[in-house]
């Protein structure tokens, strides 16, 4: 605030929190203009639906159409999940907080938790990884990355451990400090994407592979560029395949912040990373293969 912002909206995104920020700081004449507007029923921005400004909202606890002892129920990871409604009883997920989130949209939600199980499912050996570099900042942004995606799908305790892993890399505690905290979080994480298995449309398991078409480098690159402009968080998975061969250990670096944006939901940034990397590489000798 002291840098003259009005306001801070705080990662996950709740979208109606935000419009209704975005809200509070209209000049008189924009609101007169959307009230305008939606009383001529016009089509119109996704704000004078979501903030609804003349229109009421509800509250919080309407939400969903989920009965109140349904709701916040979550099965243990052994339990089955037929004949229910999967989303609403995901181990490990406050499903009413993720609604929030994305405003009550089941398959983009879908979606997002299917991004969660491929891109966060090797947390433990990624934070490993950071450890060992010689970039500081590296175990931070591993953890921080899982924080806000596991915000954004409602698994509030893994949220809660991924921060307190987070806050212990910036005040520089101990590595076997750090290791137990993350083994902590790994049973969380386990826990949660057990119950992911007969929801999510790939496995566990795997990882989304390269599209066969996508040869090399320069047109993974563009095959990157394309996904990112189009929100598509797959580009995850281009990312990881290139980060397998051999590419310069300052390129890598580059990769792994585009995939800290995209894992956050950040494609504008991760467009920009993209740009600086191009520009990065110059005439720098890439491989000329990911087959």
């Amino acid at each position: 605030m002291n840098l003259g912002f009005n306001a801070h909206i705080a990662k996950p995104i709740n979208v109606k929190l935000m419009f209704e920020t975005i809200i509070k700081w209209l000049d008189s004449s924009t609101l007169a203009r959307l009230q305008q507007r939606q009383a001529l029923n016009e089509p119109s921005s996704s704000m004078d639906c979501q903030a609804g400004v003349t229109a009421a909202e509800p509250d919080d606890n309407t939400v969903t159409d989920v009965s109140d002892s349904a709701k916040n129920q979550p099965l243990s990871a052994n339990q089955s999940l037929e004949n229910i409604n999967d989303l609403q009883h995901l181990p490990g997920i406050n499903y009413d907080k993720a609604m929030q989130v994305v405003q009550g949209n089941e398959d983009f939600y879908r979606r997002i938790l299917n991004k969660f199980a491929v891109s966060q499912k090797d947390f433990m050996a990624a934070f490993k990884v950071a450890l060992a570099s010689d970039d500081d900042t590296a175990p931070t942004r591993v953890a921080h990355s899982l924080k806000g995606v596991a915000g954004s799908i409602g698994a509030i305790k893994l949220q809660s451990l991924a921060q307190k892993i987070e806050e212990a890399c910036n005040h520089q505690q101990p590595e076997q400090d750090l290791l137990n905290l993350a083994e902590l979080l790994e049973q969380e994480l386990r826990f949660v994407l057990l119950g992911l298995e007969g929801v999510v449309s790939v496995a566990v398991s795997n990882v989304l592979p390269l599209n066969q078409s996508t040869q090399s480098m320069e047109e993974a690159l563009e095959k990157l560029a394309e996904l990112l402009n189009d929100d598509d968080a797959d580009a995850a998975d281009i990312i990881r395949e290139i980060k397998q061969h051999n590419v310069d250990s300052e390129l890598q670096q580059y990769f792994t912040d585009i995939e800290d944006s995209i894992s956050n939901y950040d494609f504008e940034q991760a467009l920009s990373q993209l740009d600086a990397l191009k520009g990065s590489i110059g005439n720098q000798q890439l491989p000329v293969s990911l087959a």
